[in-house]
């Protein structure tokens, strides 16, 4: 858990998958295909909603993702002994460019 959490991949998740979903579900909603092959104007505006959808999806998930992320990382700071940290303290880097040296 620690190395997923040093890797950044709650943070690499979370703002991948909350803004494709919001696409996919205006997609759900709508059911496109009948209509958008009428003509050119309803493909281009179905995808201008779908970038809409896309750019509210990933500043929605910006906006609520720094609490529930936020805690996560402050949690796993906690287990670590992120209060007691001193100047003079050694830090341990778990990423895996790093690791080797440590």
């Amino acid at each position: 858990m620690r190395c997923l959490i040093a890797n950044d991949w709650p943070v690499w998740l979370w703002m991948r998958l909350v803004p494709l979903s919001v696409p996919i579900a205006v997609c759900w909603q709508t059911d496109p295909l009948p209509w958008l092959f009428d003509c050119w104007y309803h493909a281009v505006l179905f995808a201008g909603i779908l970038v809409l959808a896309w750019t509210l999806g990933w500043y929605s998930a910006a906006l609520v993702g720094v609490p529930i992320l936020g805690t996560v990382y402050y949690s796993q700071g906690l287990s670590n002994g992120a209060p007691v940290f001193q100047r003079r303290y050694c830090a341990y880097f778990m990423s895996a460019t790093l690791r080797s040296r440590s």
